[in-house]
């Protein structure tokens, strides 16, 4: 199946340094684009907007009116959003947890500081960091998932930075990521 690329946008204000509640901080757009706020005070991009114009190598311009504690801001990130990342074609749809599952991608995307390796059942979710093209999860790391016909590995080329508004502190993150549904034995 050839590539499908949905650009998501999500933006969230937490009512203290150490997460609390989500708070609404007035209106939030990414690249001239309105994010929704949605149950909860998460905000998202419309769902029918699928092409927010987030390309590999370009810089995003994030809005916030602010409120709620929050001061208002416009920040430009001085990190490019990273290449497309890509497992490699030989990545089988099918694991047996016993032996392992290793994955691996095309290459290194440009302009990335890690990448973010998945593996999950659709209950529970196994994660590792690693710059490199390829990761191998072991059957030992694996032993909490079970068997499942509807199981995902991804991976996540990112990068983040930080600014202080306001004096509070807050984290930009761009990422592209690949996923592939599986059969976990």
């Amino acid at each position: 199946m050839a590539d499908i690329l949905i650009d998501v946008a999500n933006a969230n204000f937490y009512s203290s340094p150490s997460g609390g509640t989500l708070v609404n901080v007035g209106a939030v757009s990414l690249n001239e684009f309105d994010l929704q706020n949605v149950g909860g005070n998460a905000y998202i991009n419309n769902f029918t907007d699928i092409t927010l114009e987030i390309n590999s190598g370009q810089t995003n311009k994030w809005s916030v009116t602010g409120d709620n504690g929050f001061a208002g801001f416009t920040h430009t990130t001085t990190k490019p959003m990273p290449g497309v990342v890509r497992f490699q074609t030989s990545v089988p749809e099918e694991f047996t947890l016993s032996a392992g599952v290793e994955l691996s991608v095309q290459q290194l995307p440009s302009g990335v500081d890690n990448l973010l390796w998945v593996v999950s059942d659709g209950s529970k979710v196994i994660t590792k960091e690693a710059r490199a093209t390829s990761v191998t999860f072991s059957a030992s790391e694996l032993n909490e998932l079970s068997a499942s016909g509807t199981a995902l590995v991804q991976v996540a080329a990112y990068n983040s930075e930080s600014q202080t508004f306001g004096g509070k502190k807050i984290y930009f993150i761009n990422e592209t990521v690949d996923s592939k549904f599986v059969t976990l034995n």
